[in-house]
């Protein structure tokens, strides 16, 4: 009987290693946007209430995970070298006249990437996951497999790659939020066309915000573990990802002033 209890407790601290020895942490960065209708939006977007940046920056969300070999990024893209940015594009329909200019928001862009590690950014909320070693083998596996160079504001970007991954596991991670498009846009004393047709009125799109409280909900649940602490600690900014992404901008500046001056 005791040799029984013996084995049953190696058993159970060898799964319990080999669950420790296999994880996931969701991380994003929410920006609190707020996207109750495009105009707090887009000023939202255009100028932070909360820091004041002007970056355009929307939030990211990305996977750090751990098994045989570490792997952290996320899927990023709309660099604005091939085509325009969205809001670039949106607004450059607008200087062409376009019936719909919010169109532009639905396109997909061929510049999608795996972007290694964190970005540059720091999550607002990271939740841990342990796995077994199959479940880890079935996310590598999709890693090795996922189209990166497809990206679109809508199905194809970070948060939905995030949430496939949640979906991988059998957690339902929620990163759909719906913005609210009015026909017309205020800029300054100057007021914008933004689509005729109506079917451009509402726009579905994966949010850092929504995917952020998913995550606490799923901590909440006892399904994960809040280890935002840990990451920060022991996860600094990349600075090198934010150097990077400071040549880009730089980078694409020639390519937006042609299209500026074409238009």
């Amino acid at each position: 009987m005791f040799q029984k209890l013996s084995l049953l407790l190696l058993l159970l601290i060898g799964h319990v290693q080999a669950c420790e020895d296999y994880f996931v942490v969701f991380l994003v960065n929410a920006r609190h946007l707020n996207p109750s209708h495009s105009q707090s939006f887009l000023k939202s977007v255009a100028k932070h209430p909360r820091d004041g940046s002007k970056n355009g920056d929307v939030g990211h969300a990305w996977i750090y995970l751990k098994g045989d070999q570490v792997i952290e990024g996320g899927h990023s893209g709309e660099l604005g070298v091939q085509q325009p940015c969205y809001m670039e594009g949106v607004l450059d329909n607008v200087a062409l006249g376009s019936k719909n200019p919010v169109s532009y928001l639905w396109c997909h862009q061929c510049d999608g990437f795996f972007q290694e590690g964190n970005g540059g950014h720091e999550p607002t909320f990271a939740a841990k996951v342990l796995l077994s070693k199959a479940q880890y083998l079935e996310i590598y596996s999709f890693l090795r497999n996922y189209s990166f160079q497809d990206y679109c504001l809508r199905d194809r970007q970070c948060c939905t790659f995030v949430q496939a991954i949640g979906n991988i596991i059998g957690l339902n991670l929620e990163d759909q939020e719906v913005l609210t498009i009015d026909p017309y846009i205020k800029i300054g004393k100057y007021q914008y066309k933004l689509w005729e047709d109506s079917r451009y009125q509402y726009l579905s799109y994966g949010s850092p915000d929504r995917m952020e409280l998913s995550l606490k909900q799923l901590v909440a649940d006892g399904k994960a573990e809040n280890v935002t602490k840990w990451y920060r600690s022991n996860h600094r900014k990349c600075l090198k990802c934010q150097f990077k992404m400071a040549l880009k901008t730089l980078y694409r500046f020639p390519f937006r002033f042609i299209r500026y001056c074409q238009l």
